[in-house]
Formats: structure tokens, sequence, C-alpha cells
């Protein structure tokens, strides 16, 4: 299936696309947690520049755990043994940071 030339469209279908980039490890914890960049999709900044928003997951002990809702174009960072930081990214820029607990993958804003 060929993907659609619209961005917007690229978007909300990116389900049905498969990512031209694979699974990548982003960071291991010191307790050994592995976070990886997944799914990507595809997006636009406003002079048109392409790049591609990574998905998040979580994995140790067997277990794979996904980050919902939160895609990325940096790399996370631990802050604890519990808990990671990741920025939310939208038309290729940051923006929020978020603490993602690493056992369950909730994303909870970071407030300054």
């Amino acid at each position: 299936m060929k993907p659609p030339a619209d961005p917007a469209t690229a978007i909300a279908r990116h389900d049905s696309i498969t990512p031209s980039n694979p699974d990548s490890l982003a960071l291991t914890t010191a307790r050994g947690f592995q976070v990886w960049f997944t799914a990507a999709r595809p997006d636009h900044d406003v002079s048109g520049h392409a790049c591609a928003e990574r998905a998040l997951e979580i994995r140790h002990a067997g277990r794979r755990v996904p980050v919902p809702l939160l895609y990325t174009a940096s790399a996370p960072r631990e802050l604890d043994d519990s808990t990671i930081r990741a920025e939310l990214w939208l038309h290729c820029a940051a923006g929020d940071s978020y603490r993602v607990d690493l056992r369950t993958g909730h994303p909870t804003p970071i407030r300054p």
C-alpha cells in the first residue's frame, strides 16, 4: 500500500503505515530498564522540514510497556530508579516535559 502524500493524512493513519525506522534503544537505566524508540509518525515543522517523531516502549524482565500518547524526537533521561524524563514533540519541536513511570509507562506532566 502506498502511503498518503498529505502529511496530515499520514499522521492520522500512521497505524497502517510501516515505519521506516526500526526499533532502537534510547536508554538503559541503572536498574536495567530499557527504553526503546518504537513506532514512528511523520511530521513537518512550520517551514516544511520533515521529521519522524517516535513512540517509547519500556522493556524489563520480559515485559513490554508502551508509553501512551507521547511521541518524541529526543532521547529520554533517567531521573531516578523508577522514572525517566521525556519531551513531547509536535510538529518537529520539543514541547512539555513528562515524568514517565518505568513500571506502568504512565506519563505525568512536569510543571515548572
